[in-house]
C-alpha cells in the first residue's frame, strides 16, 4: 500500500477501507494530507475567514441543550429538568 495513494483514493471515493484506514493512520504522510486539506478547502471557501460568536443573556435554555447544561454537569451537579429530546 501507498499512503499518496490512498490518500487520492479517499478524496476521490470518499471511503476508505478499515484496513487502509488503519494503514494511513501508521503511516502518515502529513505535508501531503495538508496540502490536500488546504486545496478543499480553498475549494469551497477561498481564501475567506469565518468567525463565529455566541452571546448569552441568561442561563436558562428552552431546549435543555447539553451546551446550557454543561457547567453543572462538569461540577457533578443533577439538572432539574432533565435531558434533552
Amino acid at each position: 500500500m501507498n499512503s499518496k495513494a490512498l490518500i487520492d483514493k479517499l478524496e476521490r471515493e470518499k471511503n476508505l477501507s478499515g484496513d487502509e484506514f488503519l494503514f494511513l493512520l501508521k503511516n502518515r504522510e502529513d505535508e501531503y494530507i495538508f496540502q490536500k486539506a488546504q486545496t478543499t478547502s480553498k475549494k469551497y471557501f477561498g481564501n475567506k475567514i469565518f468567525i463565529r460568536g455566541l452571546i448569552e443573556f441568561t442561563n436558562y435554555c428552552k431546549n435543555d441543550c447539553y451546551y446550557s447544561r454543561r457547567p453543572a454537569l462538569l461540577q457533578g451537579a443533577h439538572h432539574p429538568r432533565g435531558s434533552h429530546s
